[in-house]
């Protein structure tokens, strides 16, 4: 019998692939004649390769080549949904910055020297990059009342 999980996720992938492929062209804008590529153009070219990867995979499958899921890599998977989930609670950098500090304590075995280090580090190039430089906008969470 067959793993539901390695046919379900790549039909879900091929579903999300099309309805943003049919969004961004109806919605116009892939080129423009004088300025080249238009607001809709990357999109679209990035959900024309997820269709593509996505049959792939799905193909893989039924021919059973399909890929093997340790469960190792769930870990990773579990913490891309609590960095999601936590930096609407506590903001996007300090996530991030907690993210480090335990994939590198945890998982990683990172001395705390090396841990605080590259910690901090990225935090400076996080922040003088993107919120100085490039003045992105991260989410700063439920305690937003605290900054403002």
């Amino acid at each position: 019998m067959r793993n539901i999980v390695k046919i379900l996720f790549p039909l879900g992938m091929i579903g999300i692939a099309i309805m943003w492929i049919i969004i961004g062209v109806s919605s116009g804008g892939i080129w423009d004649s004088a300025s080249g590529p238009g607001r809709n153009f990357y999109p679209v070219l990035v959900a024309s390769g997820m269709l593509l990867s996505a049959l792939f995979a799905l193909a893989a499958d039924f021919r059973g080549k399909g890929p093997v899921f340790k469960k190792d890599e769930g870990i990773l998977i579990v913490g891309a949904i609590l960095i999601f989930t936590f930096s609407f609670i506590i903001g996007m950098l300090p996530t991030l910055l907690i993210f480090c500090v335990l994939w590198l304590r945890m998982f990683e075995k990172y001395p705390w020297r090396t841990t605080l280090l590259v910690t901090g580090i990225l935090s400076a190039i996080i922040y003088g990059v993107f919120v100085m430089w490039l003045r992105v906008r991260f989410p700063l969470g439920l305690f937003r009342f605290l900054i403002y």
